[in-house]
């Protein structure tokens, strides 16, 4: 709530927002980690108080836009990215971008739309498993997953083509996923991928 938002920030002082727990998350991570209990007011007051916060990275590299990016509450990450476009181009401990959390997630298309139109090359950038945020997506079957892959083929339909270090294509990660990803495959079919 609104009052709890405020009663913590007074009780950090001065370090407020920018105060950080045993894995080095500020008060801004954890909103983002909840977002369901962040009401977009009390989310507010905590970037007000403290907008460094937003480049904050935790103990496994993440800023809170990583956290936002695979949380459902898309007021968060159009919020962040006003606040630290730049948090965009930050790579996880594992080298992942946002823009791979909201692969991985099952965040709202609309996330993924905002991350890609903040940075459009984020579509290339590979993690440490060599996998470009296609490849992440290409497991899950679900109707937002399908739309996410969707707007990930249209801005590059080249990465379809792409391999990770395992050798593998995004449609070959769905295939080897079985008939759980039936539709993803025949959706990478579409874009030209045998």
């Amino acid at each position: 709530s609104l009052e709890s938002v405020e009663l913590l920030l007074k009780a950090f002082g001065s370090e407020g927002g920018l105060a950080v727990d045993e894995n080095g998350q500020t008060p801004l991570h954890l909103a983002c980690s909840n977002a369901a209990l962040c009401l977009p007011e009390a989310f507010d007051l905590l970037l007000g108080y403290a907008p460094g916060a937003a480049m904050v990275i935790d103990r496994r590299g993440c800023t809170p836009l990583h956290l936002a990016a695979g949380g459902s509450a898309v007021f968060q990450v159009q919020r962040l990215l006003a606040a630290a476009p730049q948090a965009v181009d930050v790579s996880d401990g594992t080298h992942k971008l946002p823009i791979h959390w909201a692969a991985m997630k099952e965040s709202p298309t609309q996330v993924t739309e905002l991350l890609l139109s903040t940075k459009p090359t984020s579509i290339s950038h590979l993690d440490k498993n060599g996998k470009a945020p296609l490849h992440l997506i290409a497991k899950n079957n679900s109707r937002t997953a399908l739309e996410k892959a969707e707007l990930l083929l249209t801005a590059c339909p080249a990465s379809v083509h792409w391999q990770a270090s395992d050798g593998k294509t995004a449609l070959g990660t769905s295939k080897a996923a079985g008939r759980r990803t039936l539709k993803m495959t025949q959706l990478f079919q579409q874009y030209g991928c045998p």
